[in-house]
């Protein structure tokens, strides 16, 4: 892991990288180093292929799938497949779904507030909170 992230490590219980959507040689020493993986996966198929080659790649770098929770971005809607059917694909479970909640979202970036914090009662806010509570017990057990 490069020295930065270790430096970062010893001095914060947690700590979250955005590596976006590529594996690269500067992504994957971070995610090979990581306690824990969040995977967010869209719902179409040609996501699905992808999706199961990166879960692969993380098996054949030594990351196993207890490293990983899985989550479902409903970013364009109800289109595509299940959390059921893309969990049966993948096989691995996918626990928590993020639902199609555009204007929330773009309020609360514009209002410079965590949706949590902002509109704590809307469902998409549950979700994340979901994420938390799973990735909490994981980093627990």
């Amino acid at each position: 892991m490069p020295p930065l992230f270790e430096a970062v490590r010893s001095r914060y219980n947690y700590v979250f990288v955005d590596v976006g959507r590529t594996l690269s040689r500067i992504s994957m020493p971070v995610l090979i180093g990581a306690d824990y993986i969040i995977v967010v996966l869209g719902a179409d198929p040609a996501t699905v292929k992808l999706a199961r080659a990166c879960l692969e790649f993380f098996t054949a770098a030594g990351i196993t799938s207890r490293r990983l929770i899985l989550g479902l971005s409903r970013a364009v809607g109800r289109a595509g497949l299940t959390r059921d059917e893309l969990s049966n694909r993948l096989g691995l479970p996918v626990p928590v779904t993020i639902p199609h909640d555009p204007d929330r979202f773009d309020a609360a970036l514009a209002g410079g507030l965590p949706l949590t914090v902002r509109e704590p009662q809307a469902s998409s806010a549950a979700s994340f909170e979901e994420i938390i509570r799973l990735f909490t017990r994981a980093v627990a057990s």
